[in-house]
């Protein structure tokens, strides 16, 4: 599970960098934070997914 989250945060971490660097060249080192609130959510997306249970209604 670590080395997913670190794989997926360099995926999100290079992309965040390059988009604030040509936006906000002065903000850079919050690329780091906005690309942790991104795995953040993702992380919590899929788990809300992947634990999501359908319940069938038995009601006529």
């Amino acid at each position: 599970m670590a080395l997913f989250i670190s794989f997926a945060l360099s995926l999100t971490v290079i992309p965040v960098l390059w988009l604030v660097s040509k936006f906000a060249p002065g903000l850079l080192w919050y690329s780091y934070l906005i690309a942790y609130i991104i795995e953040i959510v993702a992380i919590l997306v899929l788990h809300h997914v992947m634990h999501a249970k359908f319940e069938l209604s038995t009601k006529v």
